[in-house]
């Protein structure tokens, strides 16, 4: 299961031609959202300027994709992701380490424009699209 960061979904909400490129990727792939991009998804439209038209493109896109929750076990691996990076004084944005322990409940691979952030997650599984 390859699941889908936020940066990958907002140029496909936005129309924009890098969330075409990004479409054509997974095509043909088993791809998911987690319920964290969801929710910045969701905060995004709410502060938005076009709040009403903005929360229904993003109601129509999520439910595109099957949404992982944030659960118990996710939580755990979560919290044991944000402690090692800041024992060796790293900062992880904690809905960032959210959805890295979700991908990693489900054994998937993070499909991100982010990856220098997410590489420093042990067992993180990066999705790197062939050329």
């Amino acid at each position: 299961m390859i699941f889908l960061d936020t940066n990958i979904l907002v140029p496909i909400l936005r129309e924009k031609p890098e969330g075409n490129h990004y479409l054509e990727v997974i095509k043909n792939l088993s791809v998911a959202i987690t319920t964290i991009n969801a929710f910045e998804l969701f905060f995004g439209a709410q502060i938005s300027r076009e709040r009403s038209k903005n929360l229904q493109a993003v109601q129509r896109l999520v439910q595109f994709f099957p949404a992982y929750p944030f659960s118990l076990k996710a939580s755990f691996i979560a919290s044991k992701i944000h402690q090692k990076l800041r024992d060796k004084g790293e900062n992880i944005d904690l809905n960032d380490a959210y959805i890295a322990g979700i991908v990693l409940e489900y054994g998937g691979e993070l499909f991100t424009e982010n990856r220098d952030h997410f590489k420093r997650v042990q067992g993180l599984k990066l999705f790197i699209p062939p050329l």
